[in-house]
């Protein structure tokens, strides 16, 4: 009886992986997209939200992120949104988050039932003292996407908006992260960063400087701090052109293998890998085509391996050539026990 169980629970299982692969293979998921906005207030905080869409490949059931708070006071305010709803603080139950605050980072882990769809969350929060006004300039220097997450983006986007105020000619802008990211300075209080596709475990940060004047109620700090922005971009900006030079290469160089080897292959291959074509037409050679011995023959034909086989022929052909000679001895046989 139990034999006849366990086949079958082996057939059920056996059935189940060939009607069903899709449950019965690994899950995956992905991000679609990462659409951010910032929008900076004139006492140096400023607001946060990001609506990330899931692409979700099997069941899925929770999803969780790290905020840190270096280059801040303080990070309050977080939240969770789908749509509309907004999840309650709670534990495992789909609909909540658990939010854990430290003195140096937020962690956050909400709780969903998804399969195989695709659902946008999104997440807000609001950073205190993030910008640093100083005698020149006002500066804005933030991590908007972290390195935690395991999965590519298809593309990513931030778009920070400034107090009013300033000019278009006095914001400055520069993106860190992947080298195919783009920004731009769409006008006098807008500055975009984009970026497709961001790579798994790939950061996305941005710093803007402008006036300090738009935001009169940031924390200050005493001194002129462009110069040194300036310079550390600067050598930042000539790291990332080497690095974009030294990836150029390997592309094409990557090319020209790919080029290269297949026609090398079919050179080599036309001129030495063929086999030989003779020029004898009849069904038999009656005549030996060369003088040279029949296991070097034999080791070209089997390309470079000797058998026992030519040393038979080796043998023979010595014989034939007159060096030795073989002859047939008949030996009597006699059996221990008579004949």
């Amino acid at each position: 009886m139990k034999k006849g169980r366990i086949f079958f629970y082996l057939i059920a299982t056996l059935l189940c992986l060939a009607f069903f692969p899709s449950t019965s293979f690994a899950k995956d998921y992905y991000f679609k997209r990462s659409i951010i906005n910032v929008w900076v207030n004139k006492d140096g905080s400023f607001n946060f939200e990001e609506k990330r869409t899931y692409v979700f490949d099997g069941n899925f059931h929770w999803a969780d992120l790290t905020i840190y708070k270096s280059g801040c006071k303080d990070i309050l305010n977080f939240q969770v949104k789908e749509g509309n709803y907004v999840y309650k603080e709670g534990f495992e139950e789909p609909g909540t988050t658990e939010i854990y605050n430290s003195a140096n980072s937020i962690y956050a882990k909400w709780y969903y039932s998804a399969h195989d769809e695709e659902r946008t969350f999104t997440i807000s929060y609001k950073v205190i003292g993030a910008v640093k006004a100083y005698d020149d300039v006002a500066e804005l220097y933030w991590k908007f996407i972290g390195d935690e997450w395991k999965k590519v983006t298809d593309y990513a986007e931030v778009t920070v908006h400034l107090p009013e105020g300033a000019t278009k000619e006095e914001i400055k802008a520069w993106g860190h992260g992947p080298l195919n990211g783009k920004v731009e300075i769409l006008d006098n209080r807008t500055v975009r960063f984009s970026v497709s596709p961001l790579p798994p475990e790939t950061f996305l940060e941005g710093r803007i400087v402008f006036p300090p004047k738009i935001v009169p109620e940031a924390p200050r700090v005493p001194g002129k701090r462009l110069p040194d922005i300036l310079k550390e971009e600067e050598r930042w900006a000539k790291e990332a052109d080497r690095a974009r030079l030294l990836a150029k290469i390997q592309f094409y160089f990557s090319v020209f293998l790919m080029v290269l080897l297949p026609s090398a292959y079919i050179f080599f291959y036309f001129k030495y890998g063929k086999e030989y074509v003779p020029q004898f037409k009849g069904d038999f050679y009656r005549e030996l085509p060369a003088d040279y011995g029949p296991a070097i023959a034999g080791y070209l034909y089997r390309f470079g391996k000797v058998t026992p086989l030519d040393f038979v022929a080796t043998i023979l052909d010595l014989a034939r050539r007159g060096y030795i000679k073989i002859e047939e001895v008949k030996r009597e046989q006699k059996w221990l026990f008579g004949k």
